[in-house]
């Protein structure tokens, strides 16, 4: 479908809640899901039948070391000394693509820090990193 003076869908458009906080220091956000879909084989060759598998999903977010220094800060308020993301408890995050003709809202539920990292470089203006989450479900 052509969009005739309509507006498409974009990152700046987009409003993102973590552990009902709403984040701005977010570059990049990309999530999905994935099954196992399997062709079984039978006499000749062809598949004759198809098994599926579970349904696993997956995300990885963009964030500025602002936001995750503030991060950071609640595992610490929680009791953790080491400050780790990977100590932070689970949380939903929830996508809100806030275009004019169409509101769109996915839900990750039940995320979980799989990564942690820091750095940077010279020239860096901004330090940023990129972690991956466990996603328990996805609702679009």
């Amino acid at each position: 479908m052509a969009l005739i003076n309509g507006v498409s869908y974009d990152f700046v458009s987009v409003r993102i809640v973590i552990a009902n906080v709403p984040i701005t220091g977010i570059q990049e956000l990309k999530y999905k899901e994935e099954q196992e879909v399997t062709g079984n084989l039978g006499t000749g060759n062809r598949v004759h039948s198809v098994g599926f598998g579970g349904i696993e999903s997956g995300a990885t977010i963009g964030l500025s070391m602002n936001e995750v220094e503030k991060m950071r800060d609640a595992v610490k308020i929680a009791g953790f000394a080491s400050g780790s993301l990977l100590q932070f408890p689970f949380f939903d995050i929830i996508v809100v693509y806030d275009n004019p003709q169409r509101v769109v809202t996915h839900t990750l539920r039940s995320c979980r820090f799989k990564t942690d990292e820091g750095g940077g470089s010279v020239g860096d203006t901004e330090i940023t990193g990129s972690y991956d989450l466990f996603v328990a479900e996805i609702s679009y």
